[in-house]
């Protein structure tokens, strides 16, 4: 006997009545839930708008406003295809508010309640149906298993997972892009186990050495490099857990990135009659500072904006050999508040503070009256500090090096060309140590391996540049000014190359 209350949730006078002396159902199938049994319920083929018995239990509270199956019932309506047959997922309440003649239940039915494939099934028989043992059947018996296979396919993928977040999980990944849904009608959609396997909520990599500890976004983890491709960890698969803590692999290389760093290139220092600098002139970000001559020596000072921020101090100093040699020498270091040798790193991979690169850098100069050579050699260790719950735990002797090959020719006192060979800086030699979730276990503990990677440097950039600077004969405020440079294995980029062209016409008025 069932009658329609003014919310649209329904009365059973039988369900009312049991309720009413204290005898709801649930207490008979709590000694199933309680031992994390799901129990899969058909909803009934009499194409009621509302769930049948036993599956109204799934909604039924304690004196507390707990639910008594701790949400591990699950009802199942059969999906035709295009519509409904049988019961479908409006309410029956457990607890009526007479007054108002409405539902004062917490929850609804339609919470639990799914659709699955229920018509014209083959399935499994009595041998006395037909002799074969199996035939086509309909009803949401036959669309209940459904969500039972899918239960078990999902805890057999996920064996830590509890009966409730099992549920939850199927009921949340439904499919509800139905024709005309509703949430009465349709619950909370199609059975979609496709979409049940898929990471739910933000990957994250577990840093903590436990599944329900501290995780860190994968989309905030990258490492962005300009010196050095760690190229052993490009395939390296680590785990990641979604907001159900459930183990998927993704690849390493898809958080790391090379790109060019570079701020000014060996042949614009050539052609622009710049102090050359190997490293110091290629990393940092300064907003401030000078350079300061006091004849026997140079100092170089630059800080960030007020002081803050990257900064690099380096002392110069040149001895003449003879009348046609110097011997340029320099040594210095660079503070970088946020990267590392221009390395940049976040998230699950991210890095320390204030990484501090030491350099010494010589040179020579061979001057003639019209032509000028030049060879520069620089070398740098760098320290990187590490952080808390990081892949990276330690840096081992980074040690980088570039080399510079230069030649000037003084035509008249109005042109100069001049071409310059050189290899940027690169990492020769240091390791970096990483440790890695691999997989987890079934109470939540999470396994790691402890990975070495080298840095050193497989494939280093080679670039070769020409300039040639020409001050108008009839205008000496007017210039032209060529540059082209060739550059191979881009950022230590393998086959990565680029050519440039560049073509000024200045005049001053």
């Amino acid at each position: 006997t069932v009658t329609q209350l003014s919310d649209g949730t329904y009365n059973a006078t039988e369900i009312t009545a049991a309720v009413n002396v204290g005898d709801g159902q649930g207490k008979y199938w709590k000694i199933a839930t309680d031992n994390d049994i799901i129990l899969v319920n058909s909803a009934g083929n009499y194409g009621y708008n509302h769930a049948g018995d036993p599956g109204i239990w799934a909604v039924e509270t304690d004196a507390s406003g707990n639910l008594v199956l701790d949400s591990k019932m699950i009802i199942v309506g059969n999906w035709t295809g295009s519509g409904i047959s049988g019961n479908k997922a409006g309410h029956i309440c457990l607890d009526i508010n007479t007054t108002n003649n409405t539902c004062n239940d917490t929850h609804r039915l339609s919470e639990f309640y799914i659709l699955a494939p229920g018509s014209n099934i083959y399935s499994s028989v009595p041998a006395y149906a037909d002799g074969s043992g199996y035939m086509n059947m309909s009803g949401t018996s036959m669309a209940a298993p459904h969500v039972t296979g899918a239960l078990g396919v999902l805890n057999q993928m996920w064996p830590h997972m509890k009966g409730k977040n099992l549920v939850n999980l199927l009921l949340s990944t439904a499919n509800k892009s139905l024709n005309g849904y509703d949430v009465n009608v349709h619950g909370q959609g199609l059975l979609d186990l496709d979409e049940a396997t898929k990471p739910q909520g933000a990957l994250g990599i577990p840093t903590t050495g436990r599944t329900n500890g501290k995780v860190i976004n994968v989309q905030n983890t990258y490492f962005a490099t300009g010196t050095s491709l760690p190229s052993q960890l490009l395939k390296l698969n680590i785990m990641t857990l979604d907001s159900y803590e459930r183990d998927y692999y993704i690849r390493l290389g898809a958080s790391i990135l090379t790109k060019d760093i570079r701020k000014i290139s060996d042949i614009d220092m050539m052609m622009n009659n710049y102090a050359y600098s190997l490293i110091s002139s290629m990393y940092g970000n300064y907003r401030q500072g000078g350079t300061y001559d006091f004849d026997f020596l140079v100092i170089n000072l630059q800080t960030g904006e007020n002081g803050n921020g990257d900064y690099t101090a380096n002392i110069s100093k040149e001895f003449k050999l003879n009348n046609n040699t110097t011997l340029r020498t320099s040594i210095g270091l660079i503070n970088e508040h946020d990267t590392w040798i221009g390395n940049s790193s976040y998230g699950a991979l991210a890095v320390g503070k204030n990484n501090i690169t030491n350099f010494g850098q010589f040179g020579i100069e061979y001057k003639l009256p019209k032509q000028t050579f030049t060879f520069d050699y620089g070398k740098a260790n760098t320290n990187v500090n590490t952080v808390e719950n990081s892949l990276i735990t330690r840096f081992n002797n980074i040690e980088t090096q570039a080399f510079s090959f230069g030649y000037k020719m003084y035509e008249n006192q109005r042109s100069v060309w001049g071409i310059s060979i050189s290899i940027p800086n690169h990492i020769t030699d240091g390791k970096m140590y990483l440790r890695i979730p691999e997989s987890r276990t079934i109470d939540g503990e999470i396994n790691y391996t402890n990975i070495e990677s080298n840095l050193k440097t497989d494939s280093f950039e080679k670039d070769f540049g020409f300039f040639y600077n020409h001050n108008l004969s009839n205008d000496i405020n007017s210039s032209i000014k060529f540059k082209t440079e060739y550059r191979h294995n881009i950022s230590g980029i393998k086959g990565q190359e680029e050519f440039n062209l560049m073509l000024t016409y200045s005049k001053k008025f």
